[in-house]
């Protein structure tokens, strides 16, 4: 199981750093090519996709996730459960297109003139495309994660990436946000033929079985849309609403630093689910309880001095990235990258509780959490703008974690590596202080260049020194990297090497 999960974690990486790198290079294009008021536009139309496509996720993205790597001795099984999940689910996709079209065009209600408002320059025909073509996509990479299938799934991002980037480059200079859009549907499609390998058969899974998929499976569903609401930018609605198109492309990119800083340490997260769902399923509850705590401590080492790290150099980084337009949205991107470290800490309990079935609670948690977003976000946005979505989002990411562990410790029994987690907090907030005061004296891109090192630097010692890492995680890591593709051996022994020092040997 060891050797598997380090494949699959050094594949996932990959992976998800592919995708992480593509989008964020294809978000710089599209805010360079149609500027601060359709970048906007292009923003809101691909956040009410992703909003939809939740809306009508029936779940099935986190069942596949959970129940997949259970099947993983029965391929005749999990090929099953997948037709069993994917006529439900493109059907409703599909429907729901069908329909929305449908309104559309007959222009009921007056809708397509609101859209037209809304939208400016989008096509809503291409919108609703962009949708189906999401939705199917989300369900081949559930179904290539939970096969656990990775080495795929990064030989099917590197292409989609790469597709997408190209397509919104070109066809976005042509055609403004239509071309932008095309090129997000052109990045999704790889994604899309995955379906097709399930091709046609029987379908169905035993009883036992399929009664507790269907009970997963709806508290995911519910979870999932109040999740949408918490975590998937309600507050872009009420910026629309009281700021306009601007602030909308202002927010995004602030979001957009915020994702780039916190995706590279949770691509190593990617392993996780299938993990604890194995070592649960196994009886082995013990086993994945230190897990737990190894992952919380090892993901707030990466993710923590990263977000504090770029959220003190965002002045300076943003006007760079993006062109001095973007510079009046600098506070708001510091705001929600500095967040954004606190809110990505719950990946890892997430993916434990998930692995318990016990997303029940996640979708109550969400629940709350989405009504905190929403009166947060109108009372916030209304007065302060892109400002107060950002502190709106910011105290509803620290709700979630601190009702996660809590959860984590009182009713599933686990230990919160609480001291460890403070300590490495003090010391990216160290390091974020030393890159600040860098860049604050001199001014530009040396400046950047120069703080990069001396915040890593300072990080690294304070790590050390309050022990902030403690030996078994280090033994974790060294095992891990044993069983890791040889390629990768490496470079992961270097920066064991350079990170923890003489205590690994």
């Amino acid at each position: 199981m060891a050797q598997r999960f380090a494949h699959n974690t050094a594949y996932s990486t990959i992976a998800g750093l592919i995708m992480s790198l593509g989008r964020f290079a294809t978000t710089i294009a599209m805010a360079r090519i149609l500027g601060v008021d359709a970048t906007g536009v292009a923003a809101f139309a691909l956040w009410i996709t992703s909003l939809i496509c939740a809306v009508t996720s029936l779940g099935v993205y986190a069942t596949l996730t959970r129940y997949l790597p259970e099947l993983r001795s029965n391929e005749d099984g999990a090929q099953r459960m997948a037709r069993l999940l994917l006529l439900p689910y493109a059907g409703t996709a599909l429907f729901v297109a069908t329909v929305s079209v449908a309104v559309y065009e007959s222009n009921f209600l007056h809708l397509a003139n609101i859209l037209a408002n809304v939208f400016v320059t989008a096509d809503v025909n291409l919108i609703v495309a962009l949708y189906v073509i999401q939705s199917l996509a989300t369900f081949g990479l559930g179904y290539i994660i939970g096969q656990q299938r990775f080495r795929d799934f990064a030989l099917v991002a590197a292409i989609s990436n790469l597709l997408q980037l190209v397509i919104v480059i070109v066809a976005g200079s042509k055609w403004g946000v239509n071309g932008v859009l095309f090129g997000y549907i052109a990045g999704w499609l790889p994604f899309t033929f995955i379906c097709a390998r399930l091709r046609f058969g029987k379908i169905g899974v035993p009883e036992q079985l399929r009664n507790r998929v269907l009970k997963f499976t709806v508290f995911s569903w519910a979870s999932t849309l109040a999740n949408e609401l918490v975590w998937a930018r309600l507050e872009m609605a009420f910026l629309g609403h009281f700021w306009g198109n601007g602030a909308i492309g202002l927010y995004s990119i602030g979001f957009t630093l915020a994702s780039l800083a916190t995706q590279g340490p949770l691509l190593l997260t990617g392993g996780l689910l299938p993990y604890f769902a194995e070592a649960i399923s196994s009886n082995q509850h013990g086993r994945a309880k230190v897990r737990l705590q190894t992952a919380m401590r090892l993901v707030a080492f990466f993710v923590l001095p990263m977000c504090f790290g770029v959220a003190a150099l965002i002045p300076d980084l943003l006007p760079l990235m993006y062109g001095d337009s973007f510079a009046q949205g600098s506070l708001s991107a510091i705001i929600l990258v500095s967040s954004a470290g606190l809110g990505a800490n719950v990946v890892v309990p997430f993916a434990f509780i998930n692995g318990m079935e016990r997303s029940d609670f996640l979708f109550v948690l969400n629940i709350v959490g989405a009504i905190l977003s929403f009166v947060l976000g109108l009372a916030l946005v209304s007065s302060m703008g892109i400002v107060g979505a950002a502190l709106a989002r910011a105290a509803v990411q620290v709700y979630v974690l601190s009702t996660s562990l809590w959860f984590l410790r009182r009713r599933l029994d686990c230990q919160v590596p609480l001291v460890h987690l403070g300590s490495i907090c003090i010391s990216a907030l160290a390091g974020a202080f030393v890159a600040g005061l860098i860049v604050s004296r001199i001014p530009g891109l040396p400046g950047l260049v120069l703080s990069v090192p001396m915040a890593a630097l300072v990080y690294i010692l304070l790590v050390r020194l309050l022990g902030a890492i403690p030996d078994e995680d280090i033994e974790s890591l060294q095992a891990l990297f044993a069983h890791v593709p040889p390629p990768l051996k490496r470079g992961t022994a270097l920066a064991l090497s350079v990170i923890l020092g003489d205590r690994r040997h």
